[in-house]
């Protein structure tokens, strides 16, 4: 019974506002941006390897991809939930979320939360 009511707590603590959804968010928007800017350097330190200038192109196109949804979703952090930026930031991530759930759950739930609780330990709230 203890523990139960420990998890009891901690999810009721965690899920009281969004702020849990706004940290999530941000990791997330942080992730991609690293992947968009990984995919740059890459291109930028090894072009002369690159057989034809459409991979190039191409792969810095999906990186200025990368890069708005990461822009997006760290705006919709910040944005009050009303906002448009926070409903298409909610239908990003809710669209894609089968795919790499094992992942996310791992590399940004667990610190997503952790990071709440911290937050919550210094009196800041969501919406």
């Amino acid at each position: 019974m203890g523990l139960r009511n420990a998890l009891s707590r901690t999810w009721s603590l965690l899920t009281r506002d969004d702020l849990l959804l706004r940290v999530y968010y941000s990791l997330y928007a942080a992730i991609l941006a690293a992947g968009g800017i990984l995919i740059v350097w890459l291109v930028a330190t090894d072009a002369r390897s690159w057989e034809s200038v459409g991979i190039a192109a191409f792969l810095l196109g999906f990186a200025v991809l990368l890069e708005a949804w990461a822009g997006a979703l760290f705006w919709a952090s910040l944005a009050p939930p009303q906002w448009r930026i926070s409903r298409l930031a909610h239908q990003l991530i809710a669209d894609g979320f089968e795919i790499p759930i094992i992942v996310a759950l791992i590399l940004l739930v667990v610190p997503a939360a952790l990071l709440t609780l911290l937050l919550r330990a210094f009196g800041i709230q969501g919406y």
